[in-house]
């Protein structure tokens, strides 16, 4: 099995790349025009920044 690069990424293949943010990993595809949420595939991916964000805080004394 391949390493997962950007350059073998089948949605990058497809539709080109869509950028990388300041740590140099892939920014993601947009779900449509006008969501910019990331789609499924990219979240899941660990080459992309939404994949990278921190679970959110668990309230104090909870």
């Amino acid at each position: 099995m391949a390493k997962r690069t950007l350059e073998n990424c089948r949605l990058v293949k497809r539709f080109g790349e869509p950028g990388k943010d300041g740590n140099g990993m892939c920014m993601g595809f947009a779900i449509s025009e006008t969501d910019d949420e990331p789609c499924m595939t990219c979240k899941k991916c660990k080459l992309c920044t939404s994949s990278q964000q921190a679970p959110p805080n668990k309230l104090e004394g909870a």
